[in-house]
């Protein structure tokens, strides 16, 4: 997704469950039509809704809000404008279930054109939570990570503060005579209440 932001939206499912979303943007696909790629579409206000084990699309939507007309066929539906034109279509399989036919376009594609920052190991180190410089260069040299690239051979920097810091020891706490008598009666622990709410509605 392009231009991700926040929203929470609720939705009803057909079991009468509710689910809601997280974020929404943009999604381009791009169409194959007759066995030919056509242009490239951009899908806006796409709901990201994590709790859905499947991408979903909504015909009404298009049809009532967007001005498209639907055709439907054997095997085959077809998104076309008021001008008559197919901008896309849907293949209807043997469960009955309808899949566009194309594909869409990875963000991948566009993600080093969103710094301007060198994309060396020390960029890298810091993205994927300063994991370790040798791992890192084995998710490049293997490929385990789509758009992973480099575009400076600059060596690391031998001191990262972060690492350092998250290996700190702490002095001992001082020595306590109290014990809870079963376990679990007192616990300690670090809350910390977020602007946004998780995927399952909490906030802390």
């Amino acid at each position: 997704m392009r231009n991700y932001v926040p929203k929470c939206v609720p939705i009803k499912l057909a079991d009468n469950k509710t689910v809601y979303s997280a974020g929404e943007g943009i999604v381009v696909f791009n169409p194959i039509v007759n066995g030919r790629a056509v242009r490239p579409l951009e899908f806006s206000q796409v709901l990201h809704v994590p709790d859905l084990r499947n991408n979903l699309f909504s015909v009404l939507f298009l049809t009532c809000h967007k001005g498209f007309t639907v055709s439907i066929d054997s095997s085959k539906m077809s998104f076309q404008q008021p001008a008559g034109n197919t901008l896309f279509t849907a293949t209807i399989g043997d469960s009955n279930a309808v899949f566009l036919d194309g594909t869409t376009v990875p963000l991948a594609e566009y993600a080093s054109a969103a710094t301007t920052l060198p994309l060396d190991l020390d960029l890298w180190h810091r993205r994927l939570a300063h994991h370790h410089f040798e791992g890192v260069k084995k998710l490049l040299k293997k490929k385990l990570v789509t758009g992973m690239t480099l575009n400076s051979s600059a060596a690391p920097d031998p001191i990262c503060e972060p690492c350092l810091a998250s290996k700190m020891y702490a002095n001992p706490f001082s020595p306590s005579e109290w014990r809870v008598p079963c376990p679990l009666e007192l616990v300690h622990s670090d809350v910390h209440q977020v602007p946004y709410p998780s995927f399952s509605r909490y906030r802390y």
